[in-house]
């Protein structure tokens, strides 16, 4: 599975997983935010990506573009 697809599942899973409150999609659903990047890099960003820094994610992210 990709990037796309990992993060895909993140944000598909976060109301589901109850972590909705750390990272989730706008109410546009076009984007998303983490709301608490210590948080997001503890305790989800290790379940779905390679990754354990959000300077990581933020890189991967920006190369989408």
């Amino acid at each position: 599975m990709g990037f796309v697809e990992r993060l895909y599942s993140m944000l598909e899973d976060a109301e589901e997983e109850d972590f909705q409150d750390v990272v989730r999609w706008e109410a546009d659903g076009k984007s998303f935010k983490v709301y608490k990047i210590p948080e997001f890099e503890e305790n989800i960003i290790g379940m779905y990506f390679s990754l354990t820094k959000m300077r990581s994610f933020q890189r991967k992210v920006c190369r989408l573009k």
